[in-house]
C-alpha cells in the first residue's frame, strides 16, 4: 500500500531541519515557526508555557524522546524486534530525552534552545514511552518515566525514571538488572496526597518464563512485586498478556 522508501514509509534528509510551529490558541494567525538541527520522534512527555518573571516574556517547554533520524522505523519491523535473522542489529542508540524552548508568537521571548534531559549514555542510547505522574495543578512535572536499553537489545528492557531538574536517572532493568526481560510502556499511579513521583510504576515485562505485571516503587525504582500472567484458555500459548509497547487500562469487565 504503501510506495518504497528508505525507512518503511519515509525518506529522510538529515540536512534538512525539524520544524516546531507555536500558534496561540486566543488567535490562530498568530504562528511562530522555530528550527532545529533534524530529529525525528513519536512521543511527548509533556508541554507547558512557563514564564522567569510574572512580566516577562512566556515560552512553550516541551519535553520529548528524539532519534537522530528515522532509522526507529525500520527497527519497530517484526524481524527486527525477534531478530529472525541474527543480525544483531539492535535498537538505535541515537535516542535522547529533550526540553525544546520555544518563544510564544509575537512574545518577543528570547531565541529558541534544546538542552538533554539527562546524560543519553544512562538510557542506553534508546529512549520512548515517556509518562508522567499526575498532579492536581498544571505545573510541569519533575519526573518523567520511560522506557529505555539496558545493552544490545532489539526490545525495550528496561525504565527509567528521570529527575528533569538534576538530570539524575534511576531504572530497572529486570529482576536480576540484566536487561533479561522485555517492558512495555510504563503506566505510573501516584500515591493519593502524595508528592510528585510518589506511588508505583506499573509496566508489562516478558522473560524466558512469560508475561508479568510488575509493580516498582515510583521513587527509588525497586520492584515491589510481580503477578505472573497464567497461560491462554487452554493452558497454552498465547498467554493472557502478550507482549506490547502500549500499557493500556480496560475497564472492569472488558474482554
Amino acid at each position: 500500500l504503501l510506495p518504497p522508501a528508505e525507512h518503511v514509509c519515509m525518506d529522510w534528509d538529515g540536512s534538512l531541519p525539524t520544524r516546531v510551529h507555536v500558534m496561540s490558541l486566543r488567535d490562530p494567525s498568530q504562528v511562530a515557526t522555530h528550527e532545529f538541527p533534524s530529529f525525528f520522534f513519536f512521543h511527548i512527555a509533556q508541554a507547558c508555557v512557563k514564564n522567569d518573571r510574572v512580566d516577562g516574556p512566556a515560552r512553550v517547554e516541551l519535553d520529548l524522546c528524539t532519534y537522530g533520524d528515522a532509522s526507529i522505523l525500520d527497527a519497530l519491523a517484526l524481524d527486527r524486534l525477534i531478530d529472525s535473522k541474527g543480525t544483531g542489529v539492535g535498537l538505535p542508540t541515537n535516542a535522547r530525552l529533550m526540553r525544546l524552548r520555544l518563544p510564544l508568537p509575537g512574545d518577543g521571548a528570547a531565541t529558541t534552545s534544546s538542552v538533554d534531559l539527562c546524560d543519553p549514555n544512562r538510557l542506553g542510547g534508546f529512549v520512548d514511552f515517556p509518562q508522567i505522574p499526575r498532579t492536581p495543578t498544571v505545573e510541569q512535572s519533575g519526573i518523567i518515566y520511560t522506557s529505555c536499553a539496558h545493552g544490545r537489545t532489539s526490545a525495550a528492557n528496561c525504565l527509567a525514571r528521570v529527575d528533569a531538574l538534576t538530570g539524575d536517572v534511576r531504572s530497572w532493568a529486570g529482576e536480576r538488572g540484566l536487561g533479561e526481560e522485555l517492558v512495555g510502556e510504563p503506566k505510573v499511579v501516584s500515591k493519593p496526597g502524595g508528592k510528585p513521583g510518589e506511588g508505583a510504576v506499573l509496566a508489562m515485562a516478558v522473560d524466558a518464563e512469560g508475561p508479568s505485571l510488575i509493580v516498582l516503587d515510583a521513587g527509588t525504582m525497586e520492584q515491589i512485586a510481580r503477578c505472573r500472567a497464567p497461560a491462554g484458555p487452554d493452558g497454552e500459548d498465547p498467554p493472557a498478556m502478550p507482549y506490547a509497547l502500549h500499557g493500556e487500562w480496560l475497564p472492569a469487565g472488558a474482554s
